[in-house]
């Protein structure tokens, strides 16, 4: 059977080898693999944390510290934008009780990347792409949906959706974070989505 390619890191490659990329990051334990693969590739790569859906602030703070490790290893920047967990309850209300994968998701991965969007027109980043569909919890389909539907008015800016599970990345993902003590949350950070 072929193996579509359509959505590998290796397609988007050559478009941003001389470009760079700006990648949203929801925790160290996606992100870990695809900063070291594109970093590998010698991709200048700015970090960008933008998550209120962890409205519980000790459990925020454990995740930024671990993606402040991640980018002090890596040598890279990081921006942390505003961390208000009542833009995300705004966002969702009505949809608490919707399952994993659900119209909640759609609505906070839209509100996410949207942030995303504006941070990369502001700052004139050509390419943005995220690890929000790494998780196991996630379906990365949804994600590039979200995409598509926040970054319909982007000017001069693009998101690229590169799935970060392709390609054999999972073994490496799951070495990467036993070596360099990763700390991994079992749950994707709502408070909706706990088991």
């Amino acid at each position: 059977m072929k193996q579509n390619n359509k959505n590998n890191f290796s397609t988007f490659l050559p478009q941003i080898k001389g470009q760079g990329v700006l990648l949203h990051i929801c925790c160290s334990p996606c992100a870990v693999e695809a900063v070291d693969r594109m970093v590998s590739h010698d991709i200048v790569v700015q970090l960008y944390f933008y998550n209120p859906n962890i409205t519980n602030p000790d459990e925020y703070q454990k995740r930024l510290k671990e993606v402040q490790k991640l980018a002090d290893f890596y040598k890279l920047p990081l921006f942390e934008d505003v961390y208000n967990p009542k833009d995300f309850l705004c966002s969702v209300k009505g949809f608490e009780n919707e399952p994993e994968k659900g119209k909640r998701c759609d609505l906070c991965f839209q509100m996410r990347l949207k942030r995303l969007k504006n941070y990369a027109q502001d700052h004139k980043i050509a390419y943005t792409t995220s690890v929000l569909g790494v998780s196991r919890w996630k379906d990365f389909n949804q994600t590039v949906r979200a995409a598509t539907e926040s970054f319909l008015s982007a000017n001069g800016t693009s998101y690229l959706p590169i799935n970060w599970r392709k390609e054999d990345s999972e073994p490496k993902r799951l070495a990467l974070i036993k070596e360099r003590d990763i700390y991994e949350q079992n749950y994707c950070g709502c408070p909706f989505s706990k088991s």
